[in-house]
């Protein structure tokens, strides 16, 4: 038989560690402003995704002086993948 791969490319939860995200967390909310001293490196990033077959790569968490993003792309069984952005 089979199966169907899940195409469920959502994050159940988003923290990073002392910043209040803007807006607050919601796994259909893919972009976040947040303030954070640029010496704060590496960013301590938390996450889980609502899919235990899924992947998630964080990228950017070194950060400089000025705006800076990062990134979650999270690829689902299937391959779809969905984006979660921050700019700080």
């Amino acid at each position: 038989a089979i199966t169907q791969k899940s195409s469920d490319a959502t994050l159940y939860s988003l923290s990073i560690g002392g910043v209040t995200l803007d807006p607050a967390f919601s796994s259909d909310v893919t972009s976040y402003t947040a303030t954070v001293d640029y010496r704060t490196t590496p960013l301590k990033v938390n996450y889980k995704v609502n899919d235990p077959n899924a992947k998630a790569k964080v990228t950017g968490t070194t950060l400089k002086e000025g705006k800076n993003t990062v990134t979650i792309t999270v690829t689902a069984e299937d391959r779809k993948k969905k984006k979660y952005t921050r700019l700080l």
